[in-house]
């Protein structure tokens, strides 16, 4: 059995798909695995990390008004399409499994027409184009919400609610563990902020100026110090370490360009700012870790916003909308949290109500679907 999986170009994409690749890899034993990526896409790097034979598309983001870009986005498409043509003769997978992205336009497409099965997973509380659009041929589509959207209902039992799958590293490790691989103090209080795995730039902005003023005040006791480390995305490492040279020396409050070992820190961290996408949602729901959610504006169907208000409707977190993100704000914040460990355990224990392991559930139950299904035909 070969599966062949595709989604991107963000790591809220590849992280389901790793983790139903390791399910396979578990379940059936002898599949064989391939990830098709967006040419230099730094998630890409994910998949190299997990093991899983990687092939790369030129492909641009769909550029929606008629441009020069518009133009160069079309033709890099069409290449794309015979591209991926050509890795699926080559291949000859199985079944195609896709979480989603405008990377896995043109995989499935090539895939729907050489009648390959298809299989896809949307993760947020408001469904992707791509996964509309395939949607009718899919065998199967596995939701982490339930949606109300007319194409649900047509598809009938095709479709299922599962939740969202992560990586088995995910709430696999104690906090007391996590810090000790990082090296950092047990009893400190740790905040991890990051704007997704691109970073953001109002987040950089905002976050950086507030690491600023905690490093210049002295928000809790010498005995239990704080440590604020944030990731400003690889494409804005450059702009910021320029800016704020002394926060890239390393220290309680530093910046880095990424974080690679997202299980181990969030499992190490009391606190987490973050953005509010469904995958992110999911890490910190499986290692239960307090959140300030600052969702951004700047998606389909204000869906971030709508994934937030779950957490915070559970009592996990707080949310700050970001045209009310300032660095007094965030400085606010975390110094309350930070000096009350009864509401960090409250935030904490909140979790509860989503299940022990929601993560394991579902990429068992995906990996288990395909299986049946392709054993069956």
């Amino acid at each position: 059995m070969k599966i062949l999986f595709c989604g991107g170009g963000t790591a809220g994409h590849v992280t389901p798909a790793i983790a139903v690749a390791e399910e396979m890899k578990r379940i059936a034993q002898g599949c064989d695995l391939l990830y098709v990526g967006r040419e230099g896409g730094g998630e890409n790097e994910a998949v190299r990390k997990a093991g899983i034979p990687l092939r790369q598309i030129g492909i641009s983001p769909r550029v929606k008004r008629i441009s020069k870009s518009g133009i160069e986005s079309a033709r890099r498409l069409l290449h794309a399409i015979r591209e991926c043509g050509k890795i699926l003769e080559e291949e000859m997978p199985d079944a195609v499994f896709s979480t989603g992205g405008y990377v896995s336009f043109p995989v499935l497409l090539a895939a729907q027409r050489r009648k390959i099965p298809t299989f896809a997973h949307e993760s947020n509380a408001v469904s992707g184009s791509v996964t509309r659009f395939f949607a009718a041929k899919d065998e199967k589509v596995f939701l982490n919400f339930p949606l109300e959207e007319k194409w649900v209902g047509r598809l009938g039992d095709r479709c299922e609610v599962v939740g969202n799958p992560l990586p088995a590293a995910f709430g696999s490790v104690r906090k007391d563990e996590a810090r000790e691989k990082l090296r950092l103090p047990k009893n400190a209080f740790i905040v991890l902020s990051y704007g997704g795995s691109g970073g953001a730039r109002i987040m950089n902005d905002r976050l950086l100026e507030a690491m600023q003023k905690e490093a210049a005040q002295s928000i809790l006791p010498r005995n239990k110090p704080i440590i604020h480390i944030h990731a400003t995305g690889r494409s804005y490492y450059e702009t910021y370490r320029n800016r704020y040279p002394e926060l890239f020396r390393g220290g309680n409050f530093q910046a880095v360009s990424y974080l690679d070992d997202m299980a181990v820190r969030l499992s190490a961290a009391d606190l987490a700012i973050t953005r509010s996408g469904a995958m992110t949602l999911a890490e910190l729901t499986e290692c239960r870790t307090p959140a300030i959610l600052i969702p951004s504006p700047n998606v389909t169907a204000d869906h971030q916003r709508k994934n937030a208000l779950r957490l915070v409707a559970a009592g996990a977190a707080e949310m700050v909308e970001e045209g009310e993100l300032t660095a007094d704000l965030l400085v606010e914040r975390i110094s309350a949290l930070a000096a009350s460990p009864e509401k960090i355990r409250e935030k904490t224990e909140a979790y509860a109500i989503f299940g022990r392991h929601p993560a394991k559930t579902a990429r068992e139950k995906i990996a288990r679907a395909m299986c049946d299904k392709l054993t069956r035909k």
